[in-house]
């Protein structure tokens, strides 16, 4: 079954927000969708053919989401975790929300992240527990969320000497908090 995802598009000028992302149903499972529609993010389920797993700390898994996606022209999908998936029990404790142990509170993150343009496959959804609880995974979870971004295809140039790779001219020296923490 081929889908459209198409709720209330709010106008703006640049053209490719306007154009819908095409989803194909390989599976049994809710469609993507955003939260609002505003939400940056399109929300992906699990399965519901998906057996209920538990996922022990520092460990990961690839789950075949049961969705294949036609994307815009010069776009990519690129994977995001959920804040309440992402977030401890302690971290939400910290400022002041109310929480019970749940998949909802575990430290989940997103894994590989990047759907490509042209890539015709089900779409799966890596996720890894780096928390120190287990999380409990379960058909129609509401897992990961995926942001359409613009992807400029620029061809890979070798060059010789480090003045001829254009850096823009700065007194910064070094790399990671060269800048400050």
């Amino acid at each position: 079954m081929l889908v459209v995802i198409k709720k209330k598009v709010h106008q703006r000028k640049n053209k490719q927000a306007m154009d819908n992302i095409k989803v194909l149903r390989v599976r049994d499972v809710k469609l993507p969708e955003r939260g609002t529609s505003l939400s940056a993010g399109i929300d992906f389920f699990i399965p519901n053919d998906f057996k209920e797993t538990t996922l022990l700390p520092h460990t990961d898994i690839l789950i075949p989401s049961g969705i294949c996606v036609g994307l815009p022209k010069d776009t990519m999908l690129m994977g995001a975790e959920k804040s309440g998936i992402a977030s401890s029990k302690s971290a939400k404790e910290s400022c002041g929300m109310k929480t019970k142990v749940t998949a909802h509170n575990t430290s989940l993150i997103v894994g590989a992240k990047i759907v490509d343009e042209d890539y015709p496959g089900e779409v799966h959804l890596h996720i890894v527990n780096v928390g120190n609880r287990v999380a409990h995974l379960t058909p129609g979870m509401k897992i990961t969320q995926f942001i359409i971004v613009p992807v400029l295809y620029s061809a890979v140039e070798e060059v010789f000497e480090k003045e001829d790779l254009s850096i823009a001219k700065t007194d910064r020296i070094g790399g990671f908090g060269s800048t400050g923490v």
